[in-house]
């Protein structure tokens, strides 16, 4: 399934339990007041201030309302409880007025609790009352074990496994496969999203990533989720308008598939992540950041050139030498007059000082490479003329030495000019 699926349907059922939140950053119920402290503690930092509103707001209902012992405003305590934990406010005083409330609950006799309530009682005490033989655990194990149809099924088996002296994590997952229908209904479909996402994070402390049956529960979760995706929009979490009565409704529209604030909160639990939201620049800041990264990038680039420019430069002086001397000793080998050798020798090398002077020089060195490079092609070239004069029977040059003499003189004056700069400047 795509990513941008379950995000989206995140935005929408996140938008819907912004737009229903009330006076004094309250819900529509203690319940759901509870569950959105949890919604929003599960999000990024960004929503920890909504959910620390939330918080206050359940507890300042518990301790100046006192809540009554229904099942709804019992497991609103519980899940106070579990969102003090997640902000890291727990109160031992509070867990234990959530856990002796829901045993005073189910030691009651002839009252129907509905199972999600339980549900959500046993997910939020879950890690805070650790020692399954301390209350509420010994009654919850108690509670009737009579056929369960439906979501209340799965429902059921969440329950057992959770409250169990021993949790047996492959019974759990294997349960929770074969009961998850394919296509439950809308509003059922938001309390399994919830409940398979609970179960997964309670499994994925006993059971390996790579478990074939934990990968078909999560996938199983994703295609209740792409379900939801298909079927839900803004206009899911608006309540239908109920026509008057007598009024004719012949021509009224079906109504569309509605869901709860509280439904909205079981998907937005669910769907939430803690990653830190993704950061922006402005123009200039990314102008200035990208451009600074850019110049330190580009000065490490000429370094780094610069460098390798001058092992090359170093190589090809090595390189003249050597070439050199080869040149000098072939010439004198082949018995031909010393002054060839010299001449065709210093030719030789000067070639290669020149280029290892074009190559080597730095953007600080430009100034040099043409003063240092026009001398020493000079000098390869009057030593060409000189070696190629000397080996004829007659020379074209009448004047060898003041050719060569004149030669080094034109050459060398932008070179000692460009030195004396550079003296003079550095002082």
């Amino acid at each position: 399934m795509n990513v941008a699926a379950p995000d989206h349907l995140h935005v929408m059922v996140h938008r819907a339990v912004l737009a229903s939140r009330g006076f004094e950053d309250s819900w529509a119920s203690p319940i759901e007041t509870s569950l959105a402290a949890i919604a929003f503690a599960r999000h990024s930092p960004a929503y920890r201030a909504d959910a620390v509103r939330a918080l206050e707001r359940t507890l300042r209902w518990w301790r100046d309302e006192s809540p009554r012992p229904i099942s709804a405003e019992v497991a609103a305590l519980t899940l106070t409880a579990r969102a003090a934990s997640d902000l890291q406010r727990a109160d031992p005083k509070l867990t234990e007025a959530a856990a002796s409330a829901v045993d005073e609950l189910l030691a009651r006799n002839g009252v129907q609790i509905p199972d999600l309530h339980v549900a959500l009682c046993v997910w939020a005490l879950d890690g805070l009352v650790d020692d399954r033989d301390q209350a509420p655990w010994p009654r919850v194990r108690e509670l009737s074990r009579a056929a369960r149809s439906g979501v209340n099924q799965p429902l059921g088996t969440f329950i057992d496994s959770v409250a169990g002296q021993v949790f047996e994590p492959n019974q759990l997952v294997q349960d929770l496969l074969s009961q998850v229908g394919a296509a439950p209904g809308l509003s059922d479909s938001c309390i399994l999203v919830w409940l398979l996402t609970a179960a997964t994070d309670k499994l994925a402390g006993s059971l390996s990533a790579n478990d074939n049956a934990l990968q078909l529960l999560v996938r199983n979760r994703a295609t209740l989720v792409e379900r939801l995706v298909g079927e839900v929009d803004e206009r899911t979490f608006l309540a239908p308008e109920v026509p008057d009565f007598g009024t004719d409704t012949s021509s009224v529209s079906d109504v569309p598939n509605f869901l709860t604030s509280f439904e909205a909160l079981l998907v937005d639990v669910s769907l939430a992540a803690r990653e830190e939201a993704d950061s922006w620049l402005t123009y200039s800041e990314a102008e200035k950041l990208f451009g600074d990264n850019a110049r330190i990038a580009r000065t490490a680039t000429l370094a780094a050139d610069a460098k390798g420019r001058r092992r090359a430069a170093a190589l090809l002086v090595v390189l003249g030498f050597a070439l050199g001397v080869v040149t000098h000793f072939s010439v004198t080998t082949a018995r031909i007059r010393t002054p060839v050798a010299n001449a065709s020798s210093v030719s030789v090398s000067s070639f290669f000082f020149a280029l290892s002077v074009v190559l080597g020089s730095a953007n600080k060195q430009v100034a040099l490479r043409g003063p240092a490079t026009s001398f020493f092609s000079i000098l390869s070239l009057t030593a060409a003329v000189a070696a190629i004069d000397q080996s004829v029977a007659h020379p074209f040059v009448s004047d060898l030495g003041g050719l060569v003499v004149g030669a080094l003189i034109a050459s060398a004056v932008s070179l000692a000019l460009y030195v004396v700069a550079r003296v003079t400047r550095s002082r």
